[in-house]
């Protein structure tokens, strides 16, 4: 699987300012779920990160995403929480692979 960098837009978004991330209780087993927005294949990447407690007999539906982090910087930014963040190419990559057009997908 290859991605076509070049072939997506760029963002134009600033540099983030603050971080998405919120503490968690690793302790009452909570941990943080990346809700991956729908979209087609070149627009901007849109995450919203909600945090859920593991539970046996009610645990959250999720995908688990897994992969080599990579060195190389994305030329695009994904929104994370509305907060623009650089992610790396291969993170772009799957992303973009991994995204539904119609409907979010829990990751």
């Amino acid at each position: 699987m290859t991605c076509a960098m070049q072939n997506v837009s760029r963002s134009g978004s600033p540099p983030p300012t603050g971080s998405p991330y919120s503490h968690l209780d690793t302790d009452q087993g909570q941990i943080r779920l990346a809700i991956l927005a729908p979209g087609s294949y070149d627009d901007v990447l849109d995450l919203r990160l909600r945090i859920e407690k593991l539970e046996e007999d009610n645990a959250p539906e999720y995908e688990a995403l897994s992969y080599v982090w990579g060195q190389d910087t994305s030329p695009q930014q994904a929104r994370v929480n509305g907060t623009p963040m650089n992610i790396t190419e291969n993170l772009d990559c799957a992303l973009r692979h991994l995204r539904y057009q119609d409907k979010s997908r829990a990751l």
